[in-house]
């Protein structure tokens, strides 16, 4: 068992582990409790992400659970300007109240002295995921390893589950804490100003495709854009999946209420940064764009709008996200990053592409 820990600020895991050991002790003061296995996930860098085994004993009866504790990245080393952790976790508990497949929450916790941010748990499943290190998932990994048909099986189900949360109603109860929009226009603008603030936050000098292509989505809104719930980062990669089939969907910290025509762009455009990036042949047996953007359209009902302006708008996106993660990975002390990796790499260059054939 884990000896609780005491101090006001958490310099290392064997802390972090001590302090939380004690808070569920305190917890559940009638019970035996312990924490083993402690140790921070090898994946994921936009949250502080630690998996461990807890065992509570009463009356000589021992059950465990492996569980997961998220709570936010300290300073220069997270990848949002803000983060809120109540949000993952409330929009967590409404998802599985619609029927979508995500982990477990078990509870959250406001009190920022335990592990120097509001944390919460939630259940840890065991399964597959597709990898994001090289050479990524066109190059290793279960989804390379899998038959033609199972490659397409675990896309076409991550379309599903995307459609899935699309077509919730998110004028429920359970959806009050999220930004509500009066209208589609507003929506799309709250993004684009949301992207320009992070644009401006993620590199001290303006990075002149991203802000030429945000001038152009700001002139060219489309008349009435639809309005649905957003998972933002829907993909194959934040699916962990048993048997092919997807037993949860992860990372919601940038679900919104916008055009889901822009979570089928950020779909596809993540998985050819996957398989260029990577400098790999793209897996025989997934789905074309053609393909993905028909069967999209049919889950939805509707026939699909204005695509050429949501690929520009995620092609911002996911820019961002590149030049955010060359300044978190020099936070951290990363080696082996050019100097213009912010500026030039893929996600700019197809940027351009993107915005060459919308305009």
């Amino acid at each position: 068992m884990a000896n609780a820990g005491k101090g006001k600020h958490v310099t290392g895991e064997d802390q972090e582990e001590q302090r939380l050991a004690a808070y569920f002790a305190a917890r559940w003061p009638d019970e035996k409790v312990s924490i083993s296995d402690y140790k921070r996930s090898a994946s994921g860098h936009s949250n502080e992400t630690r998996l461990f085994t807890l065992t509570r004993t009463k009356d000589g009866a021992a059950s465990s659970q492996n569980l997961v504790a998220r709570w936010a990245p300290s300073g220069a080393q997270s990848h949002f300007q803000d983060y809120d952790i109540a949000f993952q976790y409330r929009i967590l508990v409404a998802l599985a109240k619609n029927g979508i497949p995500v982990p477990e929450v078990i509870l959250y916790e406001p009190d920022t002295s335990i592990v120097g941010s509001d944390f919460f748990v939630m259940a840890r499943i065991d399964g597959d995921v597709t990898s994001d290190y090289p050479p990524g998932y066109h190059g290793h990994g279960f989804l390379f390893e899998a038959s033609v048909e199972n490659r397409a099986k675990v896309w076409w189900r991550a379309l599903e589950v995307m459609a899935r949360v699309n077509l919730i109603d998110w004028h429920q109860p359970e959806f009050d804490f999220m930004d509500r929009p009066a209208s589609g226009t507003e929506a799309v603008r709250k993004q684009l100003a949301l992207y320009r603030k992070l644009a401006d936050w993620a590199s001290e000098t303006p990075i002149e495709p991203i802000e030429r292509a945000l001038d152009w989505l700001e002139a060219n809104v489309p008349a009435a854009p639809p309005l649905a719930l957003c998972w933002s980062d829907g993909r194959p990669g934040n699916i962990i999946y048993q048997d092919y089939e997807p037993a949860a969907a992860l990372d919601w910290e940038t679900a919104y209420i916008g055009p889901p025509e822009n979570d089928l762009a950020w779909f596809w455009l993540v998985d050819e940064v996957a398989y260029v990036v990577h400098q790999q042949k793209r897996l025989e047996g997934l789905p074309s764009l053609e393909e993905t953007t028909q069967r999209f359209s049919e889950l939805l009902g509707r026939p699909l709008q204005d695509l050429d302006y949501y690929f520009v708008m995620q092609g911002v996106w996911m820019a961002i996200m590149m030049a955010i993660s060359a300044k978190t990975y020099i936070a951290r002390g990363i080696e082996g990053f050019p100097e213009d990796y912010a500026t030039n790499n893929f996600s700019v260059q197809r940027l351009e592409q993107l915005l060459e054939k919308a305009s």
